[in-house]
């Protein structure tokens, strides 16, 4: 596949964005979530307003709520800021950073205002962000050292199927994708990861997504395909 062909060709699929306010954020989401040890935890989640994300996946429409360009430095703090200040009861177990982009790209996330919002967090117990598997590197593990909280980074894998995974444009691989979880496994960060349901551009895919979801690593998905 030409990249770069169909990175053209999917944005010119694209109706108009919407006009975005880089200084709010979109809205934000209390809700309750089991955790893996099966605790329920309560998590304030701010959809933040950045920066579109470089790559031009088939299946996103997270492209609509963002801005041409970079984001604007202080305006993720001024949205983590507000979102807080309007937070009325006890403080969440949890703060979920939805960005529409990738949190360790500082094109998205400026490098003062990932300081700026460990700080704001600092009384956390635990925070999520979202990022590509290939901007996981040293700014993860920096950002994690700076939270007195745990870490907790969102991954997309959406689908270990050759054809979806290419057809995607998504631009990742198992081995990058296990790359990146090792290393946030390595410096004690936790992970989630999303899996699309059902396998786009596979007409009669063999197991289910939900059977993909259930093996507990990247590499027993893998067997699970590839026995």
């Amino acid at each position: 596949m030409n990249l770069e062909t169909a990175d053209s060709r999917i944005r010119g699929l694209r109706p108009p964005k919407a006009r975005v306010d880089p200084y709010r954020a979109h809205g934000t989401l209390l809700e309750k979530e089991r955790r893996p040890d099966g605790t329920i935890e309560e998590s304030l989640t701010i959809f933040l307003a950045g920066a579109e994300c470089p790559l031009a996946c088939s299946f996103c429409d997270l492209w609509q709520w963002t801005i041409d360009g970079p984001t604007p430095s202080g305006a993720l703090t001024a949205q983590v800021e507000q979102a807080l200040s309007s937070h009325e009861g006890r403080r969440p177990d949890r703060v979920k950073l939805y960005n529409s982009s990738n949190f360790f790209d500082p094109r998205a996330v400026p490098r003062d205002d990932a300081k700026s919002i460990a700080t704001l967090l600092s009384g956390m117990s635990a925070i999520t962000v979202e990022s590509h598997a290939a901007t996981i590197g040293k700014r993860a593990i920096d950002f994690a050292r700076s939270i007195p909280g745990r870490l907790e980074v969102a991954l997309g894998l959406e689908s270990i199927h050759p054809v979806a995974m290419s057809e995607s444009n998504k631009r990742l691989d198992l081995d990058r994708f296990n790359h990146a979880i090792a290393l946030l496994e390595e410096n004690e960060i936790d992970t989630r990861v999303f899996v699309l349901l059902g396998m786009p551009y596979v007409p009669n895919p063999r197991p289910s997504s939900g059977q993909c979801a259930r093996s507990s690593t990247p590499r027993a998905w893998a067997r699970r395909w590839f026995p």
